[in-house]
Order: C-alpha cells, then sequence, then structure tokens
C-alpha cells in the first residue's frame, strides 16, 4: 500500500471498518492516478478542476456511471449547470470521459 493509501485509510478508518477502508481508499486512489495520467484535468481551471473530481466523486459513489454522464449532459444544455463554470465545454468532456474510464475500469 502507497503512503498516500496509508494516509486515507488513517482517516477513513475512524468512520468505517478497517477493510471497507481500506477497500475504499485503493479504489479512489487508482481512480485518482487514472484521471492524473490521462491529463483529464490539464487546462482546466482549479475551480474547475476542482468541481470536477467532486462531482465524479459523488456520483460513481451514489448514482454511478450514468448519473455521471446525466450531469455532464444537464451542465451542457441548462443555464444553471454552465452557470458556475468558467469553461463549461472542457468540464462536461472531463467528465465524459471519465464516465468512459469507469466503464472500462468496473
Amino acid at each position: 500500500m502507497t503512503a498516500a493509501a496509508d494516509t486515507a485509510l488513517s482517516i477513513l478508518s475512524g468512520f468505517v471498518s478497517e477493510s471497507l477502508a481500506r477497500e475504499e481508499a485503493e479504489v479512489w486512489l487508482e481512480f485518482a492516478s487514472i484521471i492524473d495520467a490521462d491529463g483529464l484535468l490539464d487546462g482546466l481551471v482549479e475551480q474547475d478542476a476542482r468541481a470536477v473530481i467532486a462531482v465524479t466523486l459523488f456520483d460513481l459513489r451514489e448514482v454511478g456511471v450514468d448519473g455521471l454522464r446525466h450531469r455532464a449532459e444537464w451542465i451542457e444544455t441548462t443555464e444553471r449547470g454552465r452557470e458556475p463554470l468558467h469553461d463549461p465545454a472542457a468540464v462536461v468532456g472531463a467528465m465524459r470521459r471519465v464516465a468512459d474510464l469507469a466503464d472500462m475500469k468496473w
């Protein structure tokens, strides 16, 4: 286990069982590595990059890949979805790429 995984495990273990914490930490750290290696956040301003990460983690955990795709469509097609973003098209592209990677990985 990497140092980052150990740190994540210690943070999570106060709230969930150690086995679940270990599993969650490994999955999300692997996913973060994929996002980084694929350059999905390259060129996004920090606010938009952080939004992609937060929304991705929430949607993949709570509603799955289809939910992430639905949110990307919502951002693309509604003013309310685009409003807080600096580059909505880039955010939508990153979210769709994350969904594609999640489909291939899981």
